[in-house]
């Protein structure tokens, strides 16, 4: 009797945690193998609850002093407990619309709301759908995942295999406000084009050219990753017509930042094989130009503080610094 009457005290003294087999929303709590956080004078019951889910129940024996319990709460299925996590999505914009995901669980309406989030399991693909109304259209401008449709009535941003905490951003405006950006690739080796907000992702020579409407006064990122056939070609990418600032990253990345968008913008990248890229730094509080022999660099200080340009491999170019 005695037993039976310790497993029945709860208030401060004790969780009782139920898990059914429909999942219950993930508690974070503290770690221990089977996901309670127990004091350690505490002892534990398990019982059998009618529905088929686990009551995991502490009591604490010769309470002395302050104790607590803390349960973490996870979502069940055939093989076990999985871990959940939140996806986010927020709305701005001078537009209207609306936002829901595939599975359901955010669905709200902008203006009147202006975010939404729910958890969802982890290696789930999330699809979050934004749909303008009226006149309106809709871009997707963080999407951590892929976009389809920018600039349209149905913008959608699909998050593939779940692996964290995610956060998307859309915005609904009007058509006025939307500029497109053609980027054109060409060259005699292989490479990969994307753009960041998405809308632009292809490769070459499969496909010479792409195009994507971006909102006003947006930051868009131009990424040309080489890509050889062969994996003993030297291939180089290049951005010989960059409206904005061009950055050489690692293992052959270039990108091609274009800042503040306010008009169409055209761009153009080559693929190049036997090649190497050649980058000067301009500094200081004077003007004046660089150039190259051969020709190919070529910048104006302080209008732009850097140039980069491919070479032959092998080659000695001499770069000329000349004050004005």
């Amino acid at each position: 009797m005695r037993d039976v009457l310790r497993r029945a005290v709860v208030a401060s003294l004790a969780a009782i945690v139920v898990v059914l087999g429909g999942g219950i929303m993930q508690y974070q709590g503290l770690a221990s193998p089977d996901g309670l956080g127990v004091p350690s004078r505490a002892e534990r019951t398990l019982l059998q609850d009618n529905s088929g889910g686990k009551i995991v129940g502490y009591t604490s024996s010769n309470l002395d002093g302050p104790e607590s319990v803390t349960a973490t709460f996870r979502i069940a299925s055939s093989v076990g407990y999985v871990n959940s996590y939140p996806v986010t999505a927020y709305a701005e914009g001078t537009g209207t619309g609306t936002v829901s995901s595939t599975p359901s669980g955010i669905n709200f309406a902008y203006p009147g709301q202006k975010s939404g989030s729910s958890q969802f399991v982890e290696g789930t693909t999330v699809q979050l759908t934004a749909k303008a109304l009226g006149t309106f259209v809709a871009s997707w401008l963080g999407c951590p995942g892929t976009t389809a449709g920018n600039g349209t009535g149905l913008a959608i941003c699909t998050i593939e295999k779940l692996d964290g905490p995610k956060e998307a951003k859309v915005k609904f405006l009007a058509t006025q406000y939307l500029y497109s950006v053609l980027v054109t690739a060409s060259g005699d080796a292989e490479g990969h084009v994307s753009s960041n907000p998405g809308g632009i992702d292809f490769d070459y020579p499969k496909t010479v050219s792409q195009s994507a409407v971006f909102p006003k006064e947006s930051d868009i990122f131009l990424t040309a990753n080489p890509t050889p056939s062969d994996p003993f070609d030297l291939v180089t990418a290049y951005w010989s017509a960059c409206p904005g600032k061009q950055r050489v990253g690692l293992l052959g990345e270039v990108t091609c930042l274009i800042e503040n968008l306010q008009a169409n913008k055209s761009a153009t990248v080559e693929f190049l094989r036997n090649h190497q890229l050649a980058t000067v730094n301009a500094t200081g509080d004077g003007t004046g130009s660089v150039s190259s022999d051969p020709p190919g660099l070529e910048f104006s200080y302080p209008e732009a503080d850097t140039g980069t340009a491919p070479f032959p491999t092998g080659s000695r170019p001499i770069f000329t610094a000349k004050a004005a």
